[in-house]
């Protein structure tokens, strides 16, 4: 047998290396996020966003740099799988007073939407910190 998934996160990996992050636009501190993988049910992202599924990791982006942050994210979706978890909190900050908008923000958008790995994600609820937050889906090992 082949390790096909393995194959598939390492190309994905390179995707993300090689993709142009000069391109990415912030997005505005308010604005919320939300997507779902193709196949799934709506009901999974309204559960999602009513907080129905225990959050069982976190991963918070504050002050990073762009490269190192994405590089966070990538390795903590894939240690979170490793570990079997599948309800996850990742924190972007809102960049308020930035006339650009969330840099970090947008990353964490078009990252979580590019892995096959992640069957959707939303902004969290403002207890768990509303639109500076996301929480994320993932598919079971």
């Amino acid at each position: 047998p082949e390790p096909m998934q393995s194959q598939a996160d390492e190309r994905q990996v390179l995707r993300e290396l090689l993709s142009d992050d000069l391109a990415l636009v912030g997005l505005a501190s308010g604005e919320v996020l939300a997507h779902l993988q193709d196949g799934y049910p709506p009901k999974l992202l309204r559960q999602l966003r009513r907080g129905q599924f225990v959050i069982e990791a976190e991963l918070d982006l504050h002050h990073l740099r762009l490269q190192q942050a994405r590089a966070m994210l990538g390795a903590f979706v894939a240690e979170c799988r490793r570990d079997r978890r599948r309800c996850v909190r990742v924190i972007h900050g809102k960049a308020r007073g930035m006339d650009q908008g969330s840099v970090i923000k947008a990353m964490t958008d078009r990252v979580l939407r590019q892995r096959a790995d992640v069957i959707g994600f939303t902004s969290a609820r403002p207890q768990d910190g509303g639109t500076g937050a996301v929480l994320v889906l993932l598919q079971a090992p």
